[in-house]
């Protein structure tokens, strides 16, 4: 009995040590805040509700729809759906989806991820990408702007949270269109930051016209330096042909 119970131990062991610590990931994972005439609502979720992927060493989340209230119960915005990945291996990465509808009037809103924390990185690379997709529900047009100042939707910030954190890039001013339809990328290719890192964040902030909806997809990526990766790469490699 004491030896089953050994190997059991064994394997759970095992099996965490191959999880990040969730004392690396912020408590709150997302955050969205809708704000307009009508007044400002928020909804969070939280680290608990993480499920850890082991076929892609990933923490996975997602919600569907979610109404977002004032203080008074009153109805801001419609969170529609919304998923997230995280990965602290090598590669440190931010990843998801949103989809949001705005309330009555022009509704400004705030998405911000959670924060990760790793073992400093001297001479990292990093690179972010924000694709969204916008439809005019009330032919009168449709639009969905970064909030000034920021000069994108897609903040990414390292070395702390936004907005105090050191900025990396702000991603994609915004998209529009007079009727229907319309979608837009961009992104950065891996690019040497000018620090060291040992966290990053990421944030969504934009305004949608009322009743429109908006959505999209995006990712924040940090990696060890390449040369780096390249020698361990190369490593393993020589390993393998010695086994």
């Amino acid at each position: 009995m004491s030896t089953k119970c050994l190997s059991i131990g064994l394997v759970l062991a095992l099996a965490s040590g191959a999880l990040a610590d969730l004392s690396d990931i912020s408590e709150v994972i997302f955050r969205i805040e809708a704000s307009n005439a009508s007044g400002t609502g928020v909804l969070e979720f939280t680290q608990d509700q993480l499920v850890y992927n082991a076929n892609t060493d990933t923490y996975i989340w997602n919600t569907g729809t979610q109404f977002i209230f004032d203080e008074f119960f009153t109805p801001i915005a419609t969170l529609q759906n919304a998923n997230l990945a995280l990965q602290l291996n090598s590669t440190k990465k931010i990843a998801g989806a949103f989809a949001v509808q705005s309330g009555s009037t022009d509704t400004v809103f705030t998405i911000t991820m959670p924060q990760l924390s790793f073992a400093n990185l001297a001479a990292p690379s990093a690179s972010v990408g924000l694709a969204v997709n916008v439809t005019d529900t009330n032919n009168n047009g449709v639009a969905m702007l970064a909030v000034p100042p920021a000069g994108g939707i897609l903040i990414t910030h390292y070395n702390g949270l936004v907005p105090s954190g050191t900025l990396f890039e702000e991603v994609l001013p915004g998209v529009s269109n007079p009727t229907g339809s319309t979608s837009t990328l961009a992104y950065v290719p891996y690019t040497p930051l000018p620090f060291g890192a040992g966290d990053m964040n990421s944030q969504l902030a934009f305004s949608l016209t009322a009743g429109d909806l908006g959505g999209g997809t995006h990712y924040f990526q940090i990696i060890p330096e390449p040369a780096g990766l390249a020698l361990l790469a190369s490593g393993l490699l020589l390993l393998g042909r010695r086994r």
